[in-house]
Formats: structure tokens, C-alpha cells, sequence
């Protein structure tokens, strides 16, 4: 209500105001005013110009941050116990400090509603970008985030018909040098030791890993594929439900290192000869794998390239997001592993 012979207070102009007038989202307002460094020139002037001519003015928090060099990156992860992706971002980390960027990392533990949930937290904290290395639904995440015209990429994982930015492996490329290798060695029964957690990952090497024996005129059957979490225990089990089969394998191909050397270990344990009768691989190529006690054959991976990679594409991203699909290479590393199949 307005009060007899006064006039209408004037509404105060607000950041979508200026986001209209300029013809930039509201999200590249904010970082004309808090991180001008991510902005080129001309963009920032339209902006500094649309505040002038509205008289806009940021709130307080704003003008703190105003003098700041600092900005915020959100960092979405299914779980923080997998050894590469703390690898991967390691060097992500880093390359963001350099360029006086913070992280705020939060786990999803593989549940689509966490997914969400977390995206959103970080689009209330007004991140300026979001870093994805995993989603089960990636359809309500890029729901958010397009409607906030928050830029994201996806690092390691498959891309969706909606990634815009993505690095990563191509994971059937990858399998294919496993199943080139182990059919070379003459092997015919290869089962799958692959991850429950990671559905979309763990489907693309299973896929990958199918097509490529497909290719040489073998199948990858139902009962030598099982798919486990990354628990020793849980490994082990599905180890033993794929050697207990009538007619076992002479090569076991796991989803990722983690599940290789729990496989190595139960493998010892049941007396069965890695690799005299049994040949094993993995895929991510940590460290570990290469000690002389284990050499494990494995699928490396340039994780420090990744972490790098993800960085530049992220912060290109904040200014230019046209859309960028970048595959690393990976390659197979034969060692003690792997071996000519036994003679039936």
C-alpha cells in the first residue's frame, strides 16, 4: 500500500536487471564484480555500464567479495575413498590454487537424490562453476544448472546428449586393448570383475569389453560378468562366484584396479597360480600396481593430464561455453599378470 501524497518507492534494481541489460547471464554479473580476471574486457564493460545506468548496487556479501581475488568451484564426487579420483583431483586442486580458486567438494555416495541435493547446495553458495566426475541422472542436474547459467564439466565420465564440456577416456577403446592382449594370449573364457557403484562407467567397459570379443568371435556370457562394490569383501565374493563357475575362466578382466588386486589377493588365497592358471587385469594403472610383488597388467591412465586438463576446460568454460569433448589416450601395461592360457 502506498501511503496518501507520497509517491511509489521505485523498485531497486536487481542482478537480473543488469544480466538482462547487458545480455550476459546473471551468474557472469556476479563474476564481473567478483573475479573481473575471468572476464574478458568488452563483456565486463557491458556489464559495468548496465550498473551504472540502472544504479545497481551489490549486496553487502558482494562487496566483500568485490575486493577479493577469490572464487569457488563446487567439486561433485560419488565418494572419496576411489584412489584415482583423489589423484585426479590433486592436480585439479592445484591448478585452481594457482589461479586463486577455492574448492568446496561434496560426496553423492551414488544415490541420485544425494546428486541433486548437492548441486544444489553448491548453486545456493553461488559457486562460478561445477566440476561433475560421475552422475546416475544427469538430466536434473543439467535441469539446475542450466537454469542458472552456471557452467559445468564433466571430467572421466561418459558424456550425456546434454555435456556440454567433458575430458575423459574413451573406456571401449580402452577395453579393446585389453580383450586385443588376453585373446592374443590365446585366451577364450575371459570373465568381467566390474563396478556396481559407477552404473554408467562400469556399463561402458562391460560394453566395450564385450564388442571387442565380439569382434575376435567370442562372447562375454551373463554368468562370467558380475558387477561389486569396491569393499575387499565384496570383490572377493564375486572373485569366487565367477571361478566357481562349471567351466571357469582363464582370464578375469576388472573394472578398475581396486577390484584387480582384491582379485590378485583372493586369488592366492584360493591357491589358484595368477598367472599360470588365471590371468588378471585392471584399469586406472595406480601406482601400486607396478611394485614387483603385484605387477599387475592395467590400463594407465593419464590422471595428471585429466586433473590439468579438467582445470583449463572449467575456467574456459566460466567465459566461453561452447561445447568441448576432449579424449585423453590410455594404454595397456602388460606386466607379470597376464600370461598364455593354460592348455585345457
Amino acid at each position: 500500500m502506498v501511503e496518501a501524497g507520497k509517491a511509489p518507492r521505485a523498485r531497486r534494481p536487481t542482478i537480473e536487471d543488469v544480466a538482462r541489460l547487458s545480455g550476459v547471464a546473471p551468474v557472469t554479473v556476479s563474476r564481473a564484480l567478483n573475479l573481473p580476471n575471468l572476464v574478458n574486457g568488452e563483456t565486463r564493460k557491458r556489464v559495468l555500464d548496465a550498473i551504472s545506468q540502472l544504479g545497481y548496487q551489490a549486496n553487502a556479501a558482494a562487496r566483500v567479495l568485490a575486493g577479493s581475488r577469490w572464487g569457488t568451484v563446487g567439486v561433485q564426487v560419488p565418494s572419496l575413498d576411489h584412489i584415482m579420483l583423489r589423484h585426479q583431483l590433486q592436480t585439479f586442486e592445484a591448478e585452481l590454487r594457482a589461479r586463486n580458486i577455492s574448492l568446496l567438494i561434496s560426496a553423492t555416495n551414488y544415490e541420485v537424490d544425494s546428486e541433486k541435493e548437492v548441486i544444489e547446495a553448491f548453486l545456493a553458495r553461488g559457486v562460478d562453476a561445477i566440476l561433475l566426475t560421475h552422475l546416475e541422472e544427469p538430466d536434473q542436474i543439467y535441469d539446475l544448472v542450466e537454469a542458472r547459467g552456471v557452467p559445468t564439466v564433466m571430467m572421466g565420465s561418459p558424456a550425456s546428449p546434454r555435456t556440454r564440456r567433458r575430458i575423459g577416456y574413451d573406456d571401449a577403446a580402452a577395453m579393446a586393448e585389453v580383450a586385443d592382449h588376453l585373446v592374443g594370449l590365446g585366451h577364450r573364457r575371459i570373465a568381467m570383475l566390474g563396478d556396481s557403484r559407477a552404473q554408467r562407467n562400469g556399463s561402458a567397459r562391460v560394453n566395450g569389453l564385450a564388442a571387442r570379443l565380439r569382434h575376435h568371435g567370442l562372447d562375454l556370457p551373463d554368468h562370467r560378468v558380475i558387477r561389486c562394490g569396491h569393499e575387499d569383501a565384496e570383490a572377493k565374493a564375486g572373485f569366487d562366484w565367477l571361478m566357481n563357475t562349471p567351466v571357469p575362466p582363464t582370464a578375469m578382466v576388472c573394472g578398475n584396479d581396486a577390484l584387480a588386486l582384491s582379485a590378485l589377493a583372493r586369488a592366492e588365497e584360493s591357491g589358484i597360480a595368477v598367472p599360470r592358471q588365471l590371468s588378471v587385469t585392471g584399469f586406472d594403472g595406480i601406482e601400486v600396481t607396478a611394485h614387483p610383488l603385484i605387477s599387475l597388467s592395467t590400463i594407465r591412465a593419464p590422471w595428471r593430464r585429466l586433473g590439468r586438463g579438467a582445470a583449463d576446460m572449467l575456467m574456459g568454460a566460466i567465459e566461453d561455453n561452447t561445447p568441448v569433448d576432449v579424449t585423453l589416450p590410455v594404454e595397456f601395461i602388460a606386466r607379470g599378470s597376464t600370461a598364455p592360457a593354460a592348455a585345457d
